[in-house]
């Protein structure tokens, strides 16, 4: 499982699940919140022009090459879309 420290308390994990990603915003062993997706759409996501993936508790919008991460309307982190496509490379 791959990660990506958030905040002092918040990560984001990558967890594999056949052709779909689990992407989890956790604190500590604690989940707030998790998505599942196909890989294929996560790298679409990064190469497109669309800017927000996900409705409901957890969201990601992608502004220039950063990414938000949204809890429950909030942001409570943000990353590189270097730093995503990383860790989603590392699942294939």
């Amino acid at each position: 499982m791959e990660s990506i420290r958030l905040t002092d308390q918040l990560t984001l994990r990558f967890e594999p699940l056949e052709e779909k990603v689990r992407l989890i915003v956790a604190e500590g062993e604690n989940e707030l919140a998790c998505r599942k997706e196909k890989k294929k759409n996560l790298f679409d996501y990064l190469t497109t022009d669309k800017t927000d993936l996900f409705k409901g508790r957890l969201q990601l919008k992608k502004y220039d090459n950063h990414i938000e991460v949204h809890l429950k309307g909030q942001i409570v982190g943000m990353l590189s879309a270097e730093d995503f496509k990383d860790r989603l490379n590392k699942m294939q």
